[in-house]
């Protein structure tokens, strides 16, 4: 290779040298924004708000609770402040008093309605029953009965005492519907003649006939419970060694000539409606939060692929690099050796 062909080869290298080392200042540019990004995404990780489930204890308090007039009252003491009148007594006593539908007796079992029962139990070993009415087009549309803590007056059995009448209930149309329990086994006992029943495998049908239809009175439906707050004036409260009132004496009319006596009972009052609503609050934000974390973790996978994809071709200029550099002090070696040989022979 000749002086001049020698020189330009050389500069042709140094050209393609400089060029490799400046897209790989470029590929270090990028790699350095991709881990500014990712130390971003971190940050924003680091900053973000770990939803906490509602706890259940926040959602229930202690009151004094006490029947009301009727069977179907029950009565919560919210508050209590000095009488504002000291001779009709110590207190005046604000009060929630829940009046509950005893319920209404409607033959809702129409013609053609039927009852299944299951040869399995549930969890608790209840029999599990379903509950088949015909539409006004005629279609059948099925309800699941579950064992009821009230009975078919809609009333819980502390509350109805003796008249305490076990019952399945199932929601239709918005309302709650009893059936009592004592007319479901004599369906599927001794009036299942009446009743046509018919049986399949694991599964026993009561058939609703016109001429039985009578019988099935004792389902009820319970409309929605009613609220007053009012405020006794005049109590007087009674109160046991340690403090706490055991009873109390008031007007239900606030007429001090007609004064009641009733005890006190402290019970667990459980916000229900607030608890499922911070729930569902907390589900929303939860929601939220995962499918950030899954953005965050989604963009810095991408980040991450792309720095290797990045390290490789920095790897692929560094091998491009060194031959380069290999060449180039080849041709410098040609280059010295023909400058020696040209000033030798001028010398």
């Amino acid at each position: 290779m000749g002086m001049s062909a020698s020189q330009a080869r050389f500069l042709g290298l140094t050209a393609r040298k400089s060029n490799v080392e400046f897209q790989g200042q470029q590929v270090n540019q990028q790699r350095t924004s991709l881990a500014n990004e990712s130390a971003g995404l971190f940050n924003q990780m680091l900053a973000l708000q770990v939803p906490t489930p509602p706890s259940a204890t926040d959602f229930y308090s202690m009151a004094y609770t006490f029947p009301g007039e009727a069977s179907n009252e029950e009565c919560r003491i919210l508050s209590w402040g000095t009488s504002s009148d000291p001779s009709m007594g110590a207190y005046n006593v604000e009060v929630k008093k829940t009046i509950n539908d005893v319920g209404i007796k409607t033959p809702e079992m129409a013609v053609g309605t039927t009852i299944s029962l299951s040869d399995e139990v549930d969890s608790a070993g209840s029999p599990i029953y379903t509950m088949a009415i015909p539409d006004s087009d005629g279609r059948m549309i099925t309800y699941e009965l579950t064992k009821s803590d009230k009975d078919v007056n809609g009333v819980k059995k502390e509350d109805g005492k003796d008249t305490y009448i076990p019952s399945y209930s199932y929601q239709r149309g918005g309302r709650t519907y009893f059936v009592s329990e004592e007319l479901l086994n004599n369906m599927f006992g001794e009036q299942s003649d009446k009743f046509n029943v018919t049986e399949q495998t694991g599964t026993k049908t009561a058939h609703i006939t016109k001429e039985n239809q009578e019988d099935t009175e004792e389902s009820y439906y319970k409309g929605e419970k009613t609220v007053e707050y009012i405020t006794y004036i005049g109590v007087t409260m009674e109160t046991d060694d340690t403090g706490r009132f055991t009873g109390m004496k008031y007007s239900p009319t606030n007429d001090p000539s007609s004064m009641k006596e009733t005890e006190l009972v402290i019970e667990e009052i459980h916000d229900d409606e607030g608890y499922d609503k911070a729930m569902q609050d907390y589900n929303y934000k939860k929601m939220l939060y995962d499918r950030t974390i899954d953005d965050i973790n989604t963009r810095t996978e991408i980040i991450q692929q792309q720095d290797k994809n990045l390290e490789l071709h920095l790897k692929q200029l560094d091998t491009e690099q060194e031959a380069i550099q290999t060449e180039m002090d080849s041709v410098k070696k040609v280059i010295d050796k023909n400058v020696e040989n040209t000033f030798k022979t001028f010398a």
